[in-house]
């Protein structure tokens, strides 16, 4: 008798170890995201002064690189045609009207962007009477540029893959608005976005204040895999299904012995 219970046992211990373990994954949970380690290079947050931001043509301005997180690369856009990739260039503009300072920090971990206005003036445009009216000042001074960007979470995951972006802005914006690089727009301050097909995006925050407006470019910042090719078990389901065969093991068992 005693062996009988011993055979029982081990068979149905066997028929046990042998049922297929279900992924443990909770319903609905995505792949997790890579957690930031001590060392991880973060995308630049990019922002600068200037000694002017208005003047009378010949006006010299020299911009000074303020970002954030250690670029190692830069790109300047005067709009007026005039570029340099200094980090601290100064750069004549000749004619009058207003420009659009465009800049971009680069490092290992991608690059950022932002834009500020610039407005020069001629003599012409400037009213005079028998006391000359400058209307413009040509003192150099130090302006303080709002700085923007933002973050998602999460950054890569299979499709469908929502992230929640959430800005990160100085100053008085006045309105948001979203470009999610795959046709996708919000003008929500923190909007919540579903991507529905497998790629790489790229993804634009322009933040709108009084006057101008900041731009803030994450280029190939979002990574949408495909989709699972099985769904993790439900862990009733596996439950119920190692009851039901641990049930028929034993049932088996016992015809077998007897």
């Amino acid at each position: 008798m005693r062996l009988k219970r011993i055979f029982t046992t081990i068979f149905i211990l066997a028929c046990i170890l042998a049922i297929p373990v279900a992924a443990s994954t909770p319903p609905g949970s995505t792949t997790p995201t890579a957690t930031l380690t001590p060392g991880t290079t973060l995308i630049p947050v990019a922002s600068f002064k200037m000694t002017s931001t208005e003047g009378l043509m010949p006006l010299s301005v020299r911009f000074f690189d303020t970002s954030l997180n250690t670029p190692t690369s830069w790109v300047w856009d005067f709009g007026d045609g005039g570029t340099s990739m200094d980090q601290n260039p100064t750069h004549l503009y000749s004619n009058p009207g207003n420009y659009t300072v465009t800049f971009t920090a680069t490092n290992s971990a991608g690059g950022n962007t932002t834009t500020f206005p610039i407005t020069i003036v001629s003599t012409s445009m400037i009213q005079t009477s028998q006391t000359v009216v400058t209307l413009i000042t040509t003192i150099p001074r130090e302006t303080e540029q709002p700085t923007v960007s933002f973050v998602g979470t999460p950054l890569h995951g299979p499709a469908p893959l929502s992230v929640r972006f959430s800005p990160t802005v100085s100053g008085s914006p006045v309105s948001y608005a979203w470009d999610f690089g795959d046709g996708g727009k919000s003008f929500d301050k923190a909007p919540f976005y579903t991507y529905n097909a497998p790629g790489t995006y790229t993804v634009t925050l322009v933040v709108n204040y009084a006057g101008y407006k900041k731009t803030s470019v994450q280029e190939d910042y979002i990574t949408v895999n495909g989709a699972s090719a099985s769904s993790p078990m439900d862990p009733a389901v596996a439950f119920l299904s190692v009851l039901v065969t641990s049930l028929l093991c034993i049932a088996i068992s016992r015809r077998k012995i007897s």
